[in-house]
């Protein structure tokens, strides 16, 4: 029988008995004879039919004053308490996260709310701020299926650290879309600085070149022309004059200052609005960049390129221009 839905009829009188929610036990009026015969009715727990009364069990009751508990209240769900660590975590060279404890709670759970949400929730009520749930590799605890019930929180060999969110990185579907961008401009930031250290070596080599090179030297005619298409101007088609503007939509240098305002010349969403002259991304003006550390080195190629003009009939660059050897 279904426990819920049990009760006791009184066999050869009027009387009808059901238990008390609380304890479970059934309590006899003093009106009912020493005796008394009951019979025990409810339904099944598969089909939930009532049982007839001619094929229900009776009972012999003891009397008023002895009542006997005849089915027991049900007990409460188990309750775990889960530690949590309270830290402060970092990452060494190798990757491997390393903690530093600060503090710990115990956070009480039942098999229905032992879960990422409800742990997590308790914790800010006592800490006061946002928390991430971390496992000992510092990867975050996500809510799903597999980290719900306390099979998974109650396993003693597994510790569970409590990190400030801002100091985790983890990313939660509403936070991608604004992390997204900044990933990106720490990237074209990263191959920038990069550039710029590639093309201060090439300045002094460069300067060396124009202070110690007779007049008459010749140089590849390939890696002249090189030297012209990276570093002229994408509008004028010159070299670059100083200060150089990067694109980070297309990732290169675009050209001179003043060659890239004359591009953009406009105001307000006239100008926000244009593409950019080599890649044609829309609304380029807000990629561009000025490149810091570029003008002694785009003066020095300037007097290169003036210093050692090319004969398209020759292998070579510089000299006299008659393609013999000095």
């Amino acid at each position: 029988l279904n426990p819920d839905t049990v009760w006791l009829r009184e066999e050869l009188g009027p009387n009808t008995y059901f238990p008390d929610p609380v304890t479970g036990q059934f309590q006899f009026s003093s009106e009912v004879p020493s005796g008394a015969i009951f019979l025990v009715e409810g339904s099944n727990h598969s089909n939930a039919t009532a049982i007839p009364s001619d094929s229900a069990i009776s009972l012999n009751t003891a009397g008023p004053s002895t009542p006997r508990p005849l089915f027991h209240a049900r007990k409460p769900s188990s309750t775990v308490n889960v530690k949590i660590i309270k830290a402060e975590m970092k990452r060494n060279s190798s990757g491997k996260a390393e903690f530093t404890f600060i503090s710990q709670i115990f956070v009480g759970v039942t098999d229905a709310t032992a879960n990422v949400g409800y742990i997590s929730n308790e914790i800010q009520k006592i800490w006061s701020h946002e928390y991430d749930l971390v496992t000992n590799d510092g990867l975050p605890i996500i809510d799903c299926p597999g980290t719900q019930g306390l099979k998974f929180w109650k396993t003693d060999s597994r510790k569970i650290y409590a990190v400030k969110s801002e100091r985790t990185g983890v990313l939660t579907p509403d936070s991608e879309d604004e992390i997204e961008p900044l990933i990106k401009r720490k990237k074209v930031a990263s191959k920038a600085k990069s550039l710029t250290s590639d093309i201060k070596s090439i300045r002094n080599d460069l300067k060396f070149l124009i202070d110690h090179v007779p007049p008459n030297v010749k140089i590849p005619l390939a890696l002249y022309k090189r030297a012209l298409e990276s570093f002229s101007c994408q509008i004028c088609k010159s070299i670059i004059v100083p200060p150089a503007i990067f694109s980070r939509c297309c990732k290169r240098i675009l050209g001179c200052q003043i060659c890239v305002d004359t591009w953009y010349q406009g105001s307000g969403a006239q100008m926000l609005m244009k593409k950019c002259p080599l890649c044609r991304f829309d609304r380029a003006y807000t990629e561009t960049t000025t490149i810091r550390g570029l003008d002694d080195f785009l003066t020095v190629l300037n007097e290169i390129i003036t210093f050692m003009p090319y004969n398209e009939d020759e292998n070579f660059a510089g000299g006299s221009g008659s393609g013999d050897e000095s």
